[in-house]
This record gives structure tokens, C-alpha cells and sequence, in this order.
């Protein structure tokens, strides 16, 4: 290790190398092989800006592109940063409810509401099996070669395992994002930093914003929007009401009036029936 990291030009004194032996001993047989090091590697590595106060872009761009997102590095470049990217734009509320389903699962196979190794061998990992039927079952619906995008970029181990927790932290941060755009101080903001001029009729944008009001106020119940409404469709028969929409709003704590209730109901009757 001494030759290896002094021919990469890695400075390493001797105590920092006895400290890299020993908490790379995985196993405590006294030995440290290469997966055991890479291992370490992996399990000290920081992901996301929750765990380092940075965001892996690339990977980032890559998930988000996964959901249906037009990213690519000119349109980060020009726009200073992932935060400068119109995420709620290219996503919109149905993309949020994908992301924040894929979230949920991936919660569920690490073990736990916060995802953060517990999973079934304790540090975060799940089976590529596992993950790769979690991106494609409904209504996350990933492609095919999305998931194996996203695969690539994760750390895996030769017995199947990849890394979960660190896709888990991207999700995460672009949950984080599209919520902040979807508010009405996000999307004020972001108006008037880019100038654009939306040409959203005004029944486009009071739909927009009460939708938007009951996605946010089903994600604080750690539910989805397309959940909360099945569950205001209480006759079972597909079919929203007037009256079962106004309770479901009322019970999701969003505002709406009668005659934005109208709106809602005619803009929203695509087929005229």
C-alpha cells in the first residue's frame, strides 16, 4: 500500500496508514484484501448533499433524465449548478410522485423510514434484483435501460449487492428540489431570476396550483397524490364528484373555492363526458 499510494503521488504518513489497515479489516482476521478495502472505500464515501454538503452532478443529471427529465452538461453549465435547473419544468407533479415513490421503496428495502443502513446485511446495500424491480413496477415504471444506467454509476460487490442509500440521497435532493419549484415562493422566484414569460392560461395555472397544493400535502402524509385521490373516490367507481373532490381537498387542508372547484372539474374533463 506504501509503494501503491506513493507511486499515485497520495500522501500518506504511517499513522494515517495503520488507521487505513485497521478500519479496513472488515472481517478481523488481521489481513485486508482488495475487496475489503474497497468496501471501506464505499462504505466512508459521502453521498449527497445531506451527508457532504455536495451533490455528485453528473449522477444527479442521470436519475433525473431516468424520471423523464431533459438534463444534459450544457444546460447544467449554463445554468450554474443542478439548484439553477428548472426541475418542477421538466419533471412537473407526476415526475414528484414517481421519485417520491422509487424513495419510499428503497426506504422500505433498506429497512427503514429514513433508509440509512438498515438494510438486511446493515450497511445499505440491497440486491440488484431487488432494486431493479422497485425502478420498474408501477407507477415508477422506469425503462429498462435507465435502471441499468443508474446501476453502473452505483458501488456494487460480486455477490449482486449495489449500494442503495447513495441513490437514495439523490432522490432525496430532487424530491427536495421539484417541492421547492412547485411552491408558489419556488416558482416566484424562479420567474423572476430567469425572466421567462409563461404562456399558462389562468385556468392552467389555478390547476396547476391546486394540484400542486394537494401533491405537497400528500407527500407531509407520506403518501402520493394519485393515493389521496382514489381515496377521495369513495363510491369506487373511478369517478371524482364535486362533492367527494370538495371533501378530499378539505381533508388534504387545501384551500379551494366553488367556483375554482368549477374550473377545476370543467378544465379537467378531457373528454367531455
Amino acid at each position: 500500500l506504501r509503494r501503491g499510494f506513493r507511486r499515485l503521488g497520495v500522501p500518506i504518513s504511517e499513522s494515517e496508514l495503520s488507521t487505513l489497515l485497521r478500519s479496513s479489516d472488515l472481517d478481523g482476521d488481521g489481513q485486508v484484501t482488495i475487496h475489503e478495502l474497497l468496501d471501506r472505500f464505499v462504505q466512508s464515501r459521502p453521498y449527497g448533499e445531506g451527508r457532504s454538503g455536495r451533490v455528485d452532478d453528473s449522477f444527479v443529471l442521470g436519475v433525473g433524465s431516468a424520471f423523464g427529465g431533459s438534463f444534459g452538461e450544457d444546460a447544467l453549465r449554463s445554468s450554474g449548478g443542478l439548484s439553477g435547473l428548472d426541475w418542477s419544468g421538466s419533471l412537473g407533479s407526476s415526475g414528484l410522485g414517481r421519485v417520491e415513490e422509487l424513495r419510499r421503496r428503497l426506504s422500505s428495502l433498506l429497512g427503514g423510514r429514513d433508509g440509512r443502513g438498515v438494510s438486511g446485511s446493515g450497511d445499505g446495500w440491497v440486491h440488484r434484483r431487488s432494486l431493479v424491480q422497485a425502478m420498474r413496477h408501477p407507477p415508477v415504471s422506469m425503462s429498462t435501460s435507465s435502471c441499468l444506467q443508474i446501476l453502473k454509476r452505483l458501488p456494487s460487490r460480486a455477490n449482486g449487492s449495489v449500494d442503495a442509500s447513495g441513490l437514495l440521497d439523490r432522490l432525496e435532493w430532487i424530491s427536495h428540489r421539484i417541492k421547492e419549484e412547485l411552491s408558489s415562493e419556488g416558482r416566484s422566484r424562479r420567474d423572476s431570476f430567469d425572466g421567462r414569460s409563461h404562456s399558462e392560461s389562468p385556468d392552467d395555472k389555478l390547476v396547476h396550483r391546486i394540484m400542486s397544493e394537494a401533491c405537497s400535502a400528500a407527500l407531509d402524509r407520506d403518501s402520493t397524490l394519485s393515493e389521496e385521490l382514489e381515496e377521495m373516490d369513495v363510491s369506487g367507481d373511478g369517478v371524482l364528484s364535486r362533492a367527494e373532490l370538495r371533501r378530499g381537498f378539505r381533508r388534504l387542508g387545501v384551500p379551494i373555492s366553488e367556483s375554482e372547484l368549477s374550473t377545476l372539474l370543467r378544465s379537467s374533463d378531457l373528454d367531455g363526458d
